[in-house]
């Protein structure tokens, strides 16, 4: 472009500072910025946010104190930065001084503070600014209720969590999948798995379900004896895929309920599922602890059939539970077929002899 005597616009110069910045590229953007005297502010900007993200808040901090005048958006990125880093006196400092600059803050600032607050632990600070955003001339949308909730359920406030997801939907604005997601995870970590399912099957009644809520909800209701109400989840709920019937198998094995893990892995097998190693290796895993060998050896045999490699770990554990059930012959016959098979991958020089 400049070959060309095309002068790149403010956009364009924006745009690749935030490259060079988000590339690690920090001595260049440095580079493009005194090579030319047009967008300082701009350019500015970008190298704070690009200081921040390689983690040089010190010099960001220098550089936006040497800069001769600010915008919102220079303050929007140190508030930011700093109230990820939980350094919530600076972040409220400059928002103080932003105002005090006659500088208007716009929803992203706030929802930088309120989230900022909350991971701090200052709930009350959160909500006490949440609160104040009609008198300011801005209403909440979606993801400030989303942020807050997500504070009040990691401050395990659940029931206030509830409350203002009531309070959201009260004034006419529809949850969205982050809002559901934060919200579920919240009340099966609290144990409270009924109100958790509920939430999901009114996350399905709005919109697509997001598959990262079912995978959270499945393991808790499992663990805590709700084996039918995880199995219709996973069956009513979503479409079940390889993932979520590995993960109801693990919890099934987990709680011991081998004979309904080795049912679903039948089911599996019927609906043209074609399972991997992992799975495969997770339930021989759990039934050789609970030393139930012949089942061992049924899944392997199955996993044989359904053109499933395993690895040294499951040969090894096949090998372990034959020896246990006192099949030692057939243990060094398995033996010996494995090394058969991998001294035959070998070049031929490192073979040990010729098979």
């Amino acid at each position: 472009m400049q070959l060309n005597g095309c002068e790149p616009d403010s956009i364009i110069r924006t745009t690749l500072l935030g490259g060079l910045c988000r590339a690690g590229r920090l001595k260049e953007a440095i580079e493009m910025t005194q090579s030319s005297a047009q967008g300082f502010l701009d350019d500015c900007n970008c190298l704070i946010d690009g200081f921040f993200r390689n983690g040089w808040p010190d010099e960001a901090m220098k550089l936006f104190k040497a800069m001769p005048s600010y915008n919102q958006v220079s303050y929007n990125t140190m508030i930011n930065w700093f109230a990820r880093a939980g350094r919530m006196v600076e972040a409220s400092g400059l928002f103080n001084e932003m105002v005090r600059e006659g500088i208007i803050p716009n929803l992203v600032c706030y929802a930088s503070l309120i989230r900022g607050h909350c991971r701090a632990g200052f709930l009350i600070t959160a909500y006490k600014l949440f609160q104040t955003l009609p008198n300011r001339g801005f209403f909440p949308n979606v993801q400030m209720y989303s942020i807050l909730i997500d504070g009040l359920c990691k401050a395990q406030f659940i029931d206030k969590a509830l409350e203002l997801f009531m309070e959201l939907q009260v004034k006419g604005l529809s949850p969205d999948v982050v809002t559901y997601t934060t919200l579920i995870d919240g009340l099966c970590k609290a144990d409270r798995l009924e109100d958790a399912a509920t939430l999901i099957d009114q996350m399905k009644s709005c919109q697509s379900v997001d598959s990262e809520s079912v995978h959270s909800v499945v393991p808790k209701l499992c663990e805590s004896g709700y084996m039918v109400k995880a199995y219709k989840l996973l069956r009513e709920v979503v479409t079940p895929d390889i993932i979520m019937y590995t993960v109801l198998a693990n919890c099934l094995c987990k709680v011991e309920k081998f004979d309904e893990a080795l049912k679903l892995f039948e089911e599996l097998h019927l609906k043209g599922y074609s399972l991997d190693v992992v799975a495969y290796s997770m339930l021989i895993d759990r039934l050789r602890r609970v030393q139930r060998f012949e089942e061992v050896l049924m899944v392997f045999n199955l996993m044989l059939r359904n053109g499933c490699i395993p690895d040294s770990w499951v040969c090894k554990s096949v090998m372990k539970c034959l020896c246990k059930i006192k099949k030692v012959s057939h243990a060094i016959l398995f033996g010996w077929i494995i090394y058969r098979k991998q001294a035959a991958s070998l070049p031929e020089k490192w073979r040990p002899w010729k098979i």
